[in-house]
């Protein structure tokens, strides 16, 4: 099992990865500021999760580059071994 943190996914784009609070335009509609991608803000969050979460498991749950500081929290559990689940 693979543990992913949602925070930010919903501000997230699933298609370029800007990431920006006012694409969120409504609970139910996310607009990305940057490229026009236009999803359900709930469809896009799931590809975001679905995404990182498929991130840490090509990379057997290791971060291979040292960790930055970062304007928002990094959205992956990254303590998690896929081999284990």
């Amino acid at each position: 099992m693979i543990f992913v943190n949602p925070a930010y996914t919903g501000m997230r784009c699933s298609k370029c990865a800007h990431t920006e609070p006012k694409s969120r335009k409504s609970q139910a509609t996310f607009l990305c500021l940057a490229c026009g991608h236009m999803d359900n803000a709930d469809v896009n969050a799931a590809k975001n999760i679905i995404a990182a979460g498929l991130g840490v498991y090509g990379r057997q749950g290791t971060m291979h580059a040292a960790p930055t500081k970062a304007k928002h929290s990094d959205p992956v559990k990254r303590t998690t071994n896929p081999q284990a689940a």
